[in-house]
């Protein structure tokens, strides 16, 4: 299996969805959920959240000097974490 550095595997996940079908153009869910159910999305995706968190440091200079935003959304459009230059 190969190893991708951070950049690499957010743009490997684009191709990806893209190549699937994933509607680039479909908004990002959430405002609807109370707290208690984002906690139990978050702790549902716990793991890929712990990656998502490990890989915000290195996001956070690219997302500085591109203006870019990493957001992880489950398979139904919630949205679990954000990270956003200056957030």
């Amino acid at each position: 299996m190969i190893t991708l550095q951070p950049v690499d595997e957010i743009f490997a996940s684009w191709r990806r969805c893209v190549n699937i079908g994933v509607d680039n153009s479909a908004s990002v869910m959430s405002s609807s959920i109370n707290e208690e159910g984002l906690q139990n999305a978050q702790n549902e995706n716990k793991e890929l959240v712990s990656i998502f968190v490990n890989l915000e440091s290195d996001f956070e200079d690219l997302s500085l000097e591109r203006n870019l935003v990493l957001l992880l959304v489950n398979s139904e459009g919630l949205l679990l974490k954000k990270n956003a230059a200056g957030s």
